[in-house]
């Protein structure tokens, strides 16, 4: 059986969930969130260059 994995950005509270934006970006990247990043091959539990101090935190309700 496969499961899918998800990428941290899709439960960290700091995405940018507006269904018009025109970037795939979130409070720590505006102007769109690193590929490496939002394809989990950097985990941003730590403060990266560009991101301003603002690294993952999941959303509280995401592990129900």
């Amino acid at each position: 059986m496969t499961v899918p994995i998800r990428p941290d950005c899709m439960v960290c509270k700091h995405l940018d969930r507006d269904p018009d934006a025109t970037v795939f970006g979130c409070a720590a990247f505006p102007r769109g969130i690193p590929e490496s990043i939002y394809l989990s091959q950097i985990k941003h539990t730590s403060p990266i260059e560009g991101d301003g101090g603002i690294v993952f935190e999941p959303i509280e309700d995401a592990a129900k």
